[in-house]
């Protein structure tokens, strides 16, 4: 995160040593007073449901509790959270929680400088890096919720496409999806029409053979291109927003987002 030196800070005129040391002195403290009050407050614990706050880079992290009876708390970190509780017991059904990071627009909270919403037909080479730490063993995936609308817009359903990727998976079985190679690596995929009171959209599933805690620079052109080659999605709709987080039926506590970044 890039800040502006403090207005006071320049190359003292004095001849005396003394001089210097304590204006020095004095505009390096004030230069570290701006940079504390800028930067998000250390340990931080977020606990109600649907809470947000910004991170570095503009990034936004949410609480996202689905089930109002589950708890997740998130201690933040510059650069993304952990989670330091959850109550999630399910053994199957609904997801119980999404905590992420995304950057994009979501349900009115936009990331700040993230270049979306924008029309596929835009993007020039987005492409994305996520590092991870992954809980002790439970029942959920780790992976990107990427959302397409139909329309531009910054607030409410998306009725385009979701497409996930996942990285990581703890208690499923075998995937019922196909296989098919993207950008050089295997991926189970399979797709269905998801719908709630909003309305429907297509739900398009990417999940990692070999599983991973690391993404450097991941292509999304080449998921994007086979799921219009599938007439799931269209150049014509918006790339709304990226989220990158962990969906948790039981389980979770130890999950870390180590950093994350997005190239639209």
């Amino acid at each position: 995160m890039q800040h502006k030196r403090d207005p006071g800070y320049r190359d003292t005129v004095t001849t005396r040593r003394i001089g210097y040391v304590i204006a020095l002195f004095i505009s390096l403290l004030a230069e570290a007073l701006t940079l504390a009050s800028a930067a998000p407050a250390a340990r931080k614990i977020m606990c109600h449901r649907d809470a947000r706050t910004r991170v570095a880079h503009g990034h936004v992290v949410r609480n996202d509790v689905i089930i109002p009876t589950d708890t997740e708390c998130l201690t933040l970190s510059p650069d993304g959270f952990t989670i330091s509780r959850s109550t999630a017991r399910s053994r199957g059904g609904d997801t119980i929680a999404f905590p992420n990071i995304f950057t994009g627009c979501e349900w009115g909270s936009c990331a700040r400088e993230s270049g979306l919403p924008r029309r596929v037909a835009r993007l020039h080479s987005p492409a994305t890096s996520w590092a991870v730490r992954r809980p002790p063993p439970g029942l959920w995936d780790i992976g990107y919720d990427i959302w397409f609308s139909k329309h531009f817009h910054a607030s409410g359903q998306d009725h385009g496409a979701e497409m996930m990727i996942w990285i990581g998976t703890s208690g499923f079985g075998p995937s019922p999806g196909r296989p098919v190679r993207i950008d050089g690596i295997r991926w189970w995929f399979r797709h269905h029409t998801a719908c709630n009171s909003l309305g429907c959209w297509n739900y398009l599933l990417f999940r990692r053979v070999v599983q991973t805690n690391t993404v450097r620079n991941l292509a999304l052109a080449p998921f994007i291109r086979y799921s219009r080659h599938q007439h799931l999605l269209s150049r014509s709709w918006y790339m709304q927003a990226v989220e990158a987080g962990i969906e948790i039926w039981r389980g979770g506590t130890g999950f870390a987002v180590r950093s994350f970044s997005l190239r639209p």
